[in-house]
């Protein structure tokens, strides 16, 4: 599982805590920390992307066959 991956699933379950929660402030201790996780994805996303590196997704055939 990637960092991205790992970070969008806390996210997920610090929204869904957040749904049922009944106290106010506990609930937006979840919402922030969900929107942390979502932000901590993203910026996984980024930090990994190739067009980071200037690197173009080719589409490479495989001549191998």
């Amino acid at each position: 599982m990637s960092m991205r991956d790992h970070y969008r699933t806390k996210a997920a379950e610090f929204q869904a805590r957040a749904r049922i929660e009944s106290n106010v402030m506990t609930r937006r201790q979840y919402e922030s920390l969900a929107q942390q996780y979502s932000q901590l994805a993203e910026k996984a996303e980024r930090r990994h992307s190739p067009e980071l590196f200037g690197w173009r997704r080719a589409n490479v055939v495989n001549r191998r066959k």
